[in-house]
């Protein structure tokens, strides 16, 4: 990483902040407020008490890293891929390691975690997309105010 980039402000990484501070928070409050709710009173929610963990930490986890390495477009996608490659995996090693358990909704929550992170990074890579263009036209309409 270069160690410059860590310095940097931009919307980018800006949204990144964001969007890490709102998948942490939903995380814990699906962990900690929604699971319990939903097992003390034996609701049926598809599974979502029990996966919450996978669906939004592979979010948070992508948009801390790409917060912290300040990523740009190319290296967004490549550590979107690594982590919910990443988590996947984790979960099928479970079934190898002696004491563990694996389960196959894990798997599928965390590639619908992957694909919400890029839903999400798609979102932000339009607002970068459209901040710049505005940007370039007010710079060339003062150009042409001033001529």
């Amino acid at each position: 990483m270069e160690r410059h980039k860590m310095f940097i402000w931009s919307y980018r990484r800006f949204a990144y902040l964001v969007l890490f501070v709102v998948a942490f928070c939903l995380t814990e409050l699906g962990r900690y407020v929604y699971r319990p709710f939903v097992y003390e009173r034996g609701l049926s929610d598809f599974g979502l008490a029990d996966t919450i963990g996978n669906h939004l930490g592979a979010v948070t986890l992508v948009f801390f890293i790409l917060f912290v390495i300040h990523a740009t477009r190319v290296e967004s996608y490549i550590v979107l891929g690594v982590v919910t490659l990443g988590y996947v995996v984790y979960e099928f090693a479970q079934r190898l390691l002696p004491g563990s358990t694996s389960d196959p909704k894990d798997m599928v929550a965390s590639l619908i975690g992957g694909v919400i992170a890029l839903l999400l990074l798609r979102l932000v890579e339009v607002g970068v997309r459209r901040r710049s263009a505005f940007k370039n036209s007010m710079q060339s309409d003062g150009a042409t105010r001033r001529r």
